[in-house]
This record gives structure tokens, sequence and C-alpha cells, in this order.
């Protein structure tokens, strides 16, 4: 199920160049990617199973695969430039 959210809004008197400056600013910071994950058995006896994944990026479609979230976290940092994510939560 899909769920839609209003993170803003804009005045109807705002002129058309500025909320078309506003869509082409926001568009240029937003990445919009494809991240699935799936359990595999592991297949040696009674082992524990192995979580896999793929994430792909919507505008090239340049699609990596993981077995480790760091993998996947450095594909979304290249991607994006959102380095100051990677800092834990006391600033390092």
């Amino acid at each position: 199920m899909a769920t839609s959210v209003l993170l803003g809004t804009r005045s109807d008197a705002d002129e058309p160049r500025t909320k078309n400056l506003y869509m082409t600013t926001a568009a240029r910071r937003t990445h919009v990617f494809v991240v699935r994950m799936w359990e595999e058995p592991r297949g040696i006896g009674d082992g524990p199973a192995v979580w896999r994944g793929s994430a792909e990026r919507a505008t090239d479609q340049k699609q990596i695969y993981f077995d480790r979230f760091s993998v996947l976290t450095s594909f979304l940092v290249e991607s994006t430039g959102a380095t100051a994510m990677m800092r834990d939560r006391n600033g390092n």
C-alpha cells in the first residue's frame, strides 16, 4: 500500500517562475533507489539463512548486490554525496 505525505505547500500567490525554481531545486536534491532484500537458505546443514540484497539507482539503473549493509551504505553515499549521514550520533 502506498502512502502519500504532504511535506510542504506553497500558496497560489507564488509566481509560476518561483514554483518552477523550487521544484527544480528540490528535484536536484532528490535521489530515488529501489532496494530489495531477501533471505536465502545457507545450504550447509541447518546453518542460519543469509540475507542478501540489491539496490538500483532510478536515474540510470546502476545496480549493486550486497550481503552487508556497509556495501549498500557506500553505494548510497557515493550516489548522493550525503557524507554527513555517515557521522555517528557523536558527530564523528
